[in-house]
């Protein structure tokens, strides 16, 4: 009986690591997908503001285009280019946009944001309506410099959009390497384990101290991969292209005629790889 208690006891234990271990092993993939969760409708939010972004600059040129054609050609409907007029300010006001300038109102991006938002309706806008408005024949000229400004304006559309990409690209590349984190803690997890339950003479050795073993060795065998495998990589491979053409000579003398035999013709030498 005295015997039966530290046995059941030690069975317990063992389950209660394993526990541990697999409890630890799901956080930690729980966080890895979480944070990739986050990151992918980011990334997915800011595919959607692209297009819209991008819409803006054919919007432009045909809300231009209409006024000049009214001002050079005679009146068109005036509710045609307040139509326009619309489509353009509901694509510049999309909640897409909205919710990338709401999540980081001081970034690069707001402030462009805002800079194109204030181009349109504090210039471009209050010139295209005074064009409409104008009961006289607009000068040629008046219409060119109409034109001119709205080059302007879309070169604006267009820094928003490089930006906009650019942040895009930036939230991509976070996503790499949460996934690149969460797959380096799932494989060195377990070695992490066997150091966390290592005992030696009465000393146990702490998780985190095994953390920062483990990960020492990771990056010493990461450099030694650098360091020693690559240098040998760059000397072999190109003996290696020398014997390829040698190599298939061969598989071509050896399988070639059974192919035939077969009615295959085909050519496994280098010639018949090049054609």
């Amino acid at each position: 009986m005295k015997l039966a208690m530290p046995l059941v006891l030690v069975r317990h234990s063992i389950l209660l690591l394993v526990a541990l271990a697999m409890l630890a092993l799901a956080l930690i993939s729980l966080a890895g997908m979480s944070a990739s969760v986050m990151v992918a409708e980011g990334v997915q939010g800011s595919a959607s503001a692209i297009n819209h972004a991008g819409s803006l600059r054919r919007l432009a040129y045909r809300v231009a285009g209409l006024v000049a054609i009214d001002a050079l050609h005679g009146p068109l409907s005036r509710r045609q280019v307040e139509a326009a007029v619309e489509d353009f300010e509901h694509a510049l006001g999309h909640a897409e946009l909205q919710r990338i300038v709401q999540r980081d109102p001081s970034g690069l991006f707001s402030a462009t944001y805002r800079g194109v938002e204030s181009s349109w309706r504090l210039d471009l806008k209050p010139m295209l309506e005074a064009t409409m408005r104008a009961e006289l024949e607009t000068p040629p000229e008046q219409v060119e410099d109409l034109l001119g400004r709205v080059d302007r304006f879309v070169d604006q559309l267009d820094t928003l959009m490089f930006v906009l990409e650019r942040n895009t690209e930036g939230r991509i590349e976070d996503l790499r390497e949460v996934l690149a984190a969460a797959i380096i803690a799932y494989a060195l997890n377990p070695g992490v384990d066997r150091l966390d339950h290592l005992r030696y003479r009465r000393f146990d050795v702490p998780r985190a101290l095994a953390v920062v073993i483990v990960m020492l060795l990771f990056f010493a065998a990461l450099a030694a991969l650098v360091l020693i495998v690559l240098p040998v990589l760059q000397k072999e491979i190109p003996l290696l292209q020398a014997q390829i053409p040698a190599f298939l000579a061969k598989l071509n003398d050896l399988i070639g005629p059974r192919l035939q035999d077969m009615g295959v013709k085909i050519r496994l030498d280098s010639i018949g790889v090049k054609k």
